[in-house]
């Protein structure tokens, strides 16, 4: 963040270049460390922008989807839009889903859209489901 309060984009480019430039074999931004969550669909768009400014014809980028579906189908959208090589699809938390209602979650983001999907299980995490092996 700058004096104001906003994402530095700058300085995430400068951080992808540093990164690229010493050997990472690909860049993930916007994933599970909660930036996800905390940023605007427009400011979600600027960091996909620079990320792919800086890592194309490089390594893959792949960028963080999640929260609601309608919130998670924008932000593969705006990815693909935008050249990432695939995104990082983290299912509902802090809600109980059936394993049904996590596999419909992550087909349904998939089958919109033509990049490559990982998924995120987090049950590992200390949330409210279980990402269970056969599900994913």
């Amino acid at each position: 963040m700058d004096d104001e309060g906003k994402i530095d984009l700058d300085a995430l480019g400068a951080n992808i270049e540093f990164l690229v430039e010493n050997g990472l074999k690909s860049i993930f931004v916007a994933c599970g460390a909660g930036e996800l969550h905390a940023i605007s669909n427009e400011e979600y768009r600027a960091v996909v922008e620079v990320a792919v400014e800086k890592t194309k014809g490089k390594v893959p980028l792949y960028t963080g989807v999640g929260g609601n579906i309608a919130h998670a189908l924008e932000q593969a959208k705006i990815s693909e839009e935008l050249g990432a090589e695939g995104y990082l699809i983290l299912p509902p938390y802090l809600i109980d889903p059936s394993q049904d209602g996590i596999y419909h979650y992550l087909k349904k983001n998939h089958r919109k859209h033509q990049l490559k999907c990982h998924c995120l299980s987090a049950g590992q995490l200390p949330v409210g489901i279980s990402n269970l092996r056969e599900t994913m």
